[in-house]
């Protein structure tokens, strides 16, 4: 990914899909507001984010929304995590942050947890597509007030790297249907 004016840089990690070649890369393509990340999904099991090598405490965070999508940021959050399954919420975008047009919008970050996630998430009414994520903040010791771990597995995922992803599973065959290894375009999330 690329960095805007000192952004935090890392690997993108995603989850659910996307629209029509809006893909999980575009919101950290350095700033190029021609192009967005549109989720298949709305809620909290469609996001994209990146994931550092080391622990950091954000300071804000900037979004620019999708062109003519501007209201679709309404409800998104901005989330923190150690381990990539159990999240923290540093923000939550409002009704006051939707711009009139395509500007960033910035949100000041109070918690001073070091995380090595960091996740933009659709609010449940609509896509929340996003052209631009950019995340700063500084190193940081690794966060104490990490909520108690789900109680449902959650898979392993992947980072995003423009490559087919070999999941090392096989399908196996249902009345004759063709069996093979399972393999996907993107990120895994669920089980």
């Amino acid at each position: 990914i690329k960095s805007i004016d000192g952004s935090l840089v890392g690997k993108v990690v995603c989850a659910a899909g996307s629209w029509n070649k809006a893909f999980y890369e575009n919101a950290f393509d350095g700033g190029d507001n021609k192009k967005a990340f549109d989720p298949c999904f709305r809620g909290e099991h469609c996001w994209v984010g990146l994931m550092t090598e080391e622990p950091y405490a954000l300071t804000s965070v900037k979004v620019r929304p999708k062109r003519g999508a501007y209201k679709n940021l309404e409800g998104c959050l901005i989330q923190g995590s150690l381990d990539g399954r159990t999240w923290v919420t540093l923000t939550q975008l409002t009704a006051e942050d939707v711009p009139e047009k395509q500007d960033w919008v910035e949100k000041t970050i109070t918690d001073v947890g070091g995380y090595t996630y960091f996740r933009y998430i659709t609010n449940v009414l609509s896509h929340g597509d996003v052209a631009d994520i950019a995340f700063y903040g500084a190193p940081a010791a690794a966060a104490t007030n990490i909520p108690a771990a789900e109680k449902y597995p959650i898979a392993t995922y992947t980072t995003f790297d423009g490559e087919l992803i070999y999941t090392g599973l096989r399908a196996e065959s249902i009345d004759g249907s063709l069996s093979g290894e399972i393999f996907g375009y993107g990120s895994i999330w669920f089980l």
